[in-house]
This record gives structure tokens, C-alpha cells and sequence, in this order.
């Protein structure tokens, strides 16, 4: 990557994990006060009434340092207890609900990021 020395400001369109780990480059050779991200919040959603933004959580995980390197997204050392533990209200969901399908997981640490968000 080349950088011209000139250009004082970046502005990134970033989404997913490409565009995350784009960004983690871009902080090895540009000023990270100068760099803007403006990330995708289409696929952003409600999910057991928590808002979830999962492009805007790969881009902050990996910046943060955080991220599973393995997946490519989510948070390193996450466990899935809460979603085990919802597993037994499947069966008993009431037609309507928000809460998420049985497939989608939110890992225990993740969670405390949309109850942050949502708060």
C-alpha cells in the first residue's frame, strides 16, 4: 500500500470482516484520529430485543484487538452458556416473538455489547 503524505484525512465505506481487517492495516500506516469508517449497518437487526450491528462489532473487535482470529468475527474465549441455557424455551416460543432463532448464537461476551448498545 502506498500512502501519499499529502492526504491528511481517510474516509473508509467498511463492511465485514474484509473491510475490518482493512482498517487494521490502514492503522499500521495512517493516522488513526485522520481515519474515518462509515460501516455498513444493513444487515443490523433485533434479536431477543437487542439491537445488533455485526459489521460495526467486527470492525470495533478487530480494532479493539479482540476478535476471534480463527472465526474472523466475533469476540477471542467466548463461551455460548446463554444460548445453551435459551435452548430449552424453544418448544414454548410464542408465535411473534423477537427472541432469535435457535441457530443464530450470541456468545456470553457479545451479549454484554448489545445490552450496552441497547441500554
Amino acid at each position: 500500500m502506498i500512502v501519499n503524505s499529502k492526504i491528511k484525512s481517510v474516509v473508509v465505506l467498511a463492511g465485514g470482516v474484509g473491510a475490518a481487517r482493512f482498517l487494521r492495516a490502514l492503522a499500521l500506516v495512517h493516522d488513526q484520529q485522520a481515519t474515518t469508517a462509515l460501516v455498513n449497518t444493513g444487515d443490523d437487526t433485533i434479536l431477543h430485543g437487542l439491537n445488533i450491528s455485526p459489521d460495526i462489532d467486527t470492525v470495533i473487535y478487530t480494532l479493539g484487538e479482540a476478535i476471534d482470529a480463527q472465526r474472523g468475527w466475533g469476540l477471542s474465549d467466548e463461551t455460548w452458556r446463554a444460548m445453551e441455557s435459551l435452548k430449552r424455551y424453544v418448544d414454548v416460543r410464542p408465535s411473534g416473538s423477537i427472541a432469535a432463532p435457535e441457530w443464530f448464537n450470541l456468545g456470553d461476551k457479545d451479549l454484554a455489547t448489545h445490552f450496552y448498545r441497547t441500554a
